[in-house]
């Protein structure tokens, strides 16, 4: 059992790590081996980047807003113990969540108002994030005539 993060994007180079082949964090991976954490030898996994985001087309709805709405995609940055979601295009476009996951794993407790520096600067990484790696925030017109 850990508390250290890890994600999906992890898996290749760990199992590249385990069969003693590492793919390095000088590959343009956004991902690292958690190989050291698995045998106990470390509490942090290595990446190029020390954060995790996920982005995803959206369809979620907020769930710390008024009159939550689907959202085109949502983006969620994890940086230490927290975690900052950004809602992207639609009606929720720009609708911000931040969460200490340590001391609130079920996300219950939206902080971006009572920590608005954190979520300010938590929000600039994402969006420089997004930006270099040409992550889409909203969806072609055809797409959201569909979604209608």
């Amino acid at each position: 059992m850990s508390r250290v993060p890890v994600s999906g994007v992890d898996i290749l180079p760990t199992l590249s790590d385990f069969a003693g082949a590492p793919l390095g964090v000088d590959r343009n991976l956004d991902g690292g081996s958690f190989k050291p954490v698995a045998l106990g030898q470390s509490q942090k996994v290595k990446r190029a980047r020390p954060f995790l985001v996920t982005h995803d087309k959206g369809g979620e709805k907020p769930r710390a807003s008024d009159k939550p709405r689907p959202s085109d995609f949502k983006t969620a940055l994890r940086f230490g113990s927290y975690k900052l979601i950004k809602f992207h295009g639609g009606v929720e476009g720009g609708h911000i969540e931040l969460y200490d996951l340590v001391e609130d794993i079920g996300e219950d407790h939206n902080l971006a108002t009572s920590e608005p520096e954190r979520a300010s600067q938590l929000e600039k990484k994402l969006d420089a994030y997004l930006k270099e790696v040409g992550g889409k925030t909203e969806l072609p017109e055809k797409e959201k005539k569909r979604k209608r």
